[in-house]
């Protein structure tokens, strides 16, 4: 189930953790919250307070945008949450198209290109800060120095990772190189649901590089 808050009332935050507990007890999968901190929930806060109220529900963000946080402050995140919910952490990952929330946080627009490529830097980094020694990159976008988060997280090598999108020259590249499965918006039409049929690692066919998860993603969505 995925989570999208609404109104200014105080007491969003109770009923975001109230619609988590009854996801679990109705028998979802996974608890998804959206990441539009200018206007809405803190994602990472309520996480943590959801994986203290849960037991069995998976927890994360579709999607965390890459822009809004250094990916090592992301790694550091997830793998302390993947650790408060024991290993039930999803990590969703994307480029971010809300432009007046970029506006107001006071970050640049990027024209896409470059936010897929800010993207890739960002994946780079969580893979490598959750490895087994330092890691350092000098991207053009984010930068990182003998940076290594411990412990990391209890899922190894990482938490499942979702990208969103579902663009065939970059976007499904970027999910068979670095991610478990991405995510479409319900509305696409069923034309889309071809395209993970061709985001094989090196852009062979999925089935022959499949991942443990599912190529397609689309949860119940729920506003409150």
């Amino acid at each position: 189930m995925q989570l999208f808050p609404q109104g200014i009332g105080a007491d969003r935050s109770r009923q975001l953790l109230e619609t988590g507990r009854l996801a679990e007890a109705l028998g979802y999968d996974a608890f998804l919250i959206g990441d539009h901190p200018a206007r809405g929930p803190e994602p990472w806060l309520h996480l943590a307070a959801l994986a203290m109220a849960t037991q069995r529900i998976r927890l994360g963000s579709l999607v965390n945008c890459v822009h809004y946080r250094h990916p090592l402050m992301v790694a550091r995140l997830a793998a302390d949450l993947d650790h408060m919910s024991d290993g039930r952490v999803i990590l969703g990952l994307g480029i971010g198209w809300d432009t007046v929330e970029f506006t107001s946080f006071g970050i640049p627009f990027l024209p896409a290109r470059q936010r897929q490529a800010a993207l890739e830097e960002a994946l780079a980094i969580l893979r490598g800060v959750w490895g087994d020694s330092p890691f350092t990159l000098q991207g053009l976008y984010f930068q990182v120095e003998n940076a290594q988060v411990v412990p990391p997280p209890v899922q190894r090598p990482s938490p499942p990772i979702i990208i969103a999108g579902g663009g065939e020259r970059v976007t499904l590249r970027q999910v068979a190189r670095y991610a478990d499965a991405c995510n479409f918006l319900a509305f696409e039409p069923p034309a889309a649901c071809a395209h993970p049929t061709m985001c094989g690692v090196n852009w062979q066919p999925y089935a022959s590089t499949a991942k443990p998860w599912a190529a397609l993603m689309t949860p119940s969505c729920a506003r409150i």
